[in-house]
């Protein structure tokens, strides 16, 4: 969200920096955990999966972010990846939420 509202080159050039160290750090950590959770009988569509995803996102964008810096500029567009993100990051909490709640389940005693 702070990239729609800079102004400088210089500002631009650290926010690069800084999503290229996060990105390279995320990364292997999200494949990991994607391979982690899909056990080892389906590692291999674990792995085609996550690569196809990040292979659709990588096609997709540009061509949608250009339509949106087109018709609103690049401070709509900024602001619009910074919604998606939101988004992501709520489904990711109410996504843990479930499987805390049916790991709970699970370990509960069966009642009869």
């Amino acid at each position: 969200m702070l990239l729609a509202l800079m102004r400088s080159p210089l500002l631009l050039i650290g926010a690069a920096v800084c999503k290229a160290l996060g990105q390279g750090m995320a990364q292997p950590a999200f494949q990991a955990e994607c391979i982690r959770r899909a056990g080892p009988e389906r590692r291999g569509v674990a792995v085609s999966m996550y690569y196809l995803g990040a292979d659709i996102g990588n096609g997709i964008a540009p061509v949608v972010g250009g339509y949106v810096a087109d018709a609103w500029g690049y401070p709509a567009l900024n602001l619009g990846g910074a919604a998606v993100m939101g988004i992501c990051i709520l489904c990711f909490f109410l996504y843990q939420r479930r499987e805390k709640a049916v790991g709970q389940q699970r370990q509960a005693p069966a009642e009869g």
